[in-house]
């Protein structure tokens, strides 16, 4: 019987909620500014190779489904449940006056910690890349539709913002209309659409000795015996205002080094080049999370319960 109650008196321990407290609220604002359940290669790609690692060991890529996350929620949950039962059972058994605002406040509490286990079990996150007029298809009927999406560049030529217009229909008829910008996501039922890249597209029509059209896509290829000539870029001739289509060299899968400028009208490996475009297509995140509606309402009784409390120390003086 010592034993048990020496393990409730831990986990309802001020020390235990505290540390777990500071712990989490540190862990999840890190994980914040770090994109959440991408491919590895992002995170190898984009940061440096020792933050990069500790992402990945720490699992902050997948932060709130880790066990980093999970085991100080659930352990907090357990001391935030014993606290509340020790409080009304000490008051219960003392027969003192009752005091409802703490009791709101940490059922507020439970509820927020229900809410975020909730969220880490049920969320769904995807990434989507769509062209001018293409659409997605979420749950529940609701489709997003890319009417637009435009680049802001400084003048010195870097991204500024990516910015992508969207239709948002529910089956099939027009539901609302929303701008989407880095930090600046579209919210509606039960989704979060969020602007998370871009990527440009090549597209080079050629034809080959027979006269039959190829369209090559980035990193598609011109054979030619042992030689290839892989599409790479697509550049504009700043003069002329012309497309030019970029190849990259291979013999014997081994890169030579070697890069081909090659203008609409000019040939490469035999191949004709009849067209070359590029364009950009955004990459939007798409989170589902449902659990919006419980944590609105365990926020409620939070505030609630600290109306109550604060209301009545005015009431009584205590508070200046």
């Amino acid at each position: 019987m010592n034993m048990i109650i020496k393990i409730f008196e831990f986990f309802r321990s001020m020390k235990l909620a505290i540390v777990l407290i500071v712990y989490m609220v540190i862990s999840s604002i890190i994980a914040t500014f770090i994109p959440q359940g991408l491919d590895l290669s992002y995170y190898l790609a984009n940061y440096h190779h020792l933050v990069a690692s500790l992402i990945l060991l720490f699992q902050f890529n997948q932060f709130f489904y880790s066990p980093s996350f999970l085991i100080p929620a659930g352990l907090f949950f357990v001391n935030i449940c014993c606290c509340s039962f020790y409080r009304v059972y000490y008051r219960y058994k003392n027969k003192l006056k009752k005091k409802f605002g703490p009791d709101l406040v940490h059922i507020g509490i439970i509820l927020l910690l229900i809410g975020g286990l909730y969220s880490s079990f049920s969320r769904e996150e995807s990434l989507a890349f769509l062209d001018k007029g293409e659409s997605y298809n979420l749950k529940r009927g609701y489709q997003i539709v890319l009417k637009d999406f435009s680049i802001e560049n400084y003048e010195d030529g870097r991204v500024k913002k990516w910015i992508s217009q969207l239709d948002i229909q529910r089956y099939g008829e027009f539901y609302k209309e929303s701008r989407i910008l880095v930090n600046q996501p579209a919210s509606f039922g039960g989704y979060n659409i969020y602007q998370m890249s871009y990527r440009k597209t090549l597209n080079v029509l050629v034809i080959d000795s027979q006269g039959k059209e190829l369209l090559l896509n980035e990193g598609g290829v011109l054979p030619l015996d042992d030689t290839i000539f892989m599409l790479s870029d697509i550049v504009i001739d700043e003069p002329t205002g012309l497309n030019h289509a970029v190849f990259d060299e291979f013999v014997n899968r081994k890169s030579t080094g070697r890069r081909f400028k090659v203008n609409i009208g000019e040939s490469v490996a035999n191949y004709h080049i009849k067209s070359a475009d590029s364009d950009f297509v955004s990459g939007l995140g798409i989170v589902e999370d449902r659990s919006s509606p419980l944590i609105l309402i365990a926020m409620i009784f939070v505030i609630i319960g600290l109306v109550l409390i604060y209301s009545r120390e005015i009431i009584k003086g205590e508070v200046k």
